[in-house]
């Protein structure tokens, strides 16, 4: 740690953008300069470009200017050691990652210079389809997607962790890889003798992450479990855990919403409204409700209907009406016992207790609403102790600190645990109530696919591990589920 906190030091102290500083300056000191060479496919119009430098695990961003075809920066008294080079840029408002190479300072270097070669950043001759991240052992395709019919390419193997035996399975424009280590494989398509080549791709594995499936279009956590239901577009619902498909069922119509308890699954879609068995999906009950969304409690589920209706059915299957308005979002407990919702007639408290609906002050933001413990919930990353009067209900947030990551609905040993999006990828944290926040890990994903989200966040207490769900739905309707160990 010395090592590398005396490295992000000497970045900040001896920095050197080349022509700034004059040659006699460091021409005792030993000095490595890093030369990006643009080749003729790079977009001209790229803007804001950046150099990682990536050195016992961590990443250093470092912006360099592009000067016709290049771009150097010089660095003076780095650590010893391999140092990995990536180049990020900016186009139209969008950024685009590329691995460039890697090189080693082993302490005898003196004005020494490295030389690395960029490529398009947009393969706008080709859109690429490939998973951001994915599992050991898993079956990996990338594909290169031409708006002409095109022949003669092949793919290359550039990058793979040492020890690996992976080779690639070439056909035309799709290549395919099981990668059988963790770490990663960097793969690139080239025209059959030429030298012309593209961006390199690279795929960020993981023994902690797993592809689920792509065409889903919703995607939730098994109350209580480490399971997931999918719905996908073809109307295909599925469980599956890290070890693969669970179970299948079909069902009619265009997925709505999903909303779980340990022992059921409720699944609205565009023609009916179902519940299934967590144990082989099997299909319990179904309505003809169409509805907006559903939320499912202990023995209770609330449907808010599209007629803006919003009614409870219970376990005897006899619905009642509970509220007369729009629903704009509703969320409930851990223990499925209570819910807040907010509708075009107010903000209101429920529990299953009595099915009362209390009034709800102060307003609480839909937008980064969180709610574990039962009696704690975090909103606008403000935490706060619920207090339930006999007539309303008042959130207390005077003893609590802001929160700037997704939590997990339930706690670790008694601390917040969680993670959040950084630049490259998920980071994992850990917080007690009134203290600091930790970072405990990092998993990479490449960015290059397009932004993805984290749509479930939760604690597995047997495991002592941290699942989330990143969500790729726009792009590619990709699903990938994530964990991290708690220690």
């Amino acid at each position: 740690m010395r090592k590398l906190n005396l490295f992000i030091l000497l970045l900040g102290i001896c920095l050197i953008l080349t022509g700034c500083l004059k040659k006699q300056a460091f021409i005792d000191k030993a000095a490595i300069t890093i030369e990006l060479v643009f080749t003729d496919s790079v977009e001209k119009d790229i803007s804001d470009i950046y150099l990682n430098l990536i050195y016992s695990g961590q990443t250093i961003e470092l912006p360099v200017k592009r000067q016709g075809n290049r771009a150097s920066i010089t660095l003076l008294d780095i650590p010893i050691g391999l140092y990995k080079v990536e180049v990020t840029a900016w186009h139209k408002e969008s950024s685009y990652n590329q691995k460039v190479g890697m090189f080693t300072i082993d302490g005898h270097e003196k004005n020494s210079k490295v030389s690395f070669d960029v490529y398009s950043f947009i393969n706008e001759e080709f859109a690429f389809k490939f998973p951001i991240l994915a599992g050991v052992g898993e079956n990996i395709a990338v594909e290169a997607i031409s708006k002409e019919s095109v022949s003669g390419y092949t793919w290359v193997l550039e990058e793979k962790p040492i020890g690996s035996n992976v080779v690639v399975n070439s056909n035309g424009l799709l290549c395919k890889f099981v990668p059988d280590l963790p770490g990663d494989y960097t793969v690139r398509i080239k025209k059959e003798n030429s030298s012309s080549t593209y961006t390199p791709i690279t795929i960020n594995v993981y023994e902690e992450a797993h592809q689920l499936g792509s065409d889903i279009l919703i995607v939730e956590n098994i109350e209580g479990t480490s399971k997931l239901v999918a719905a996908t577009y073809n109307n295909k619902l599925f469980i599956q855990d890290e070890n693969g498909i669970l179970a299948e069922a079909n069902f009619d119509g265009y997925p709505l919403c999903i909303s779980t308890l340990p022992g059921s699954i409720f699944l609205a879609t565009s023609s009916k409204l179902y519940q299934f068995s967590p144990t082989g999906l099997a299909e319990e009950r179904s309505w003809d409700i169409v509805a907006n969304s559903i939320l499912a409690l202990n023995g209770k589920l609330l449907v808010a209907k599209n007629n803006q209706t919003v009614v409870v059915i219970d376990e005897n299957n006899e619905e009642s009406i509970l509220l007369e308005g729009l629903v704009y979002f509703w969320y409930k407990s851990p223990d499925h016992k209570q819910a807040f919702i907010k509708s075009s007639k107010g903000l209101y408290y429920l529990s299953t207790d009595n099915m009362i609906l209390k009034p709800c002050q102060p307003f609480i933001d839909e937008r980064e609403t969180y709610w574990f413990d039962n009696n704690i919930i975090c909103s606008n990353n403000q935490l706060g102790n619920i207090v339930v009067g006999p007539e309303d209900v008042k959130i207390d947030y005077s003893y609590f600190c802001n929160l700037d990551f997704i939590p997990a609905r339930n706690l670790a040993n008694g601390n917040m645990v969680g993670c959040s999006r950084y630049n490259f990828g998920l980071e994992f944290v850990t917080k007690p109530f009134e203290g600091e926040m930790k970072t405990i890990g990092r998993i990479k994903f490449n960015i290059q696919s397009g932004w993805s989200q984290l749509s479930s966040v939760w604690y597995d207490d047997s495991s002592k591990q941290i699942y989330c769900i990143l969500w790729h739905p726009i792009v590619t309707g990709e699903a990938y589920l994530v964990r991290y160990s708690v220690n």
